[in-house]
């Protein structure tokens, strides 16, 4: 089963990230705040990280940095969301293969996750 860890500090966000990602076959781990997201990157080493742009206390330039400057999980692919739609270069250059708009159509969402996730 591909494992995704999916980061968002909303919990209406997170839990319906979740549960379509689950629907759709995949076993989802989820972090509130970049501290939780370490541990479960390390703990499960995931097919894929899906991560909010805004949280607090860590950023997601500084969590995109914080994943890639880690040898044991550089290679993760990692997607950004958010709704500010200005941020999405920044992000693609500090390591994200891609950027998902919010508020997100659930099939857009699913079709950018199997893109990366085969």
């Amino acid at each position: 089963m591909k494992q995704i860890v999916v980061i968002d500090d909303y919990p209406g966000i997170l839990e319906v990230v979740q549960i379509i990602l689950e629907e759709k076959g995949y076993e989802v781990f989820p972090a509130k705040n970049a501290e939780e997201a370490l541990f479960l990157l390390k703990l499960h080493k995931p097919n894929l990280i899906l991560m909010d742009y805004r949280m607090a206390g860590t950023n997601g330039e500084e969590l995109i940095s914080q994943i890639k400057g880690k040898k044991q999980l550089c290679t993760i692919p990692i997607i950004v969301m958010s709704a500010n739609h200005t941020i999405r270069e920044r992000v693609l250059q500090k390591g994200a293969i891609d950027f998902i708009e919010k508020p997100f159509d659930i099939y857009d969402l699913v079709s950018v996750v199997e893109k990366y996730i085969q």
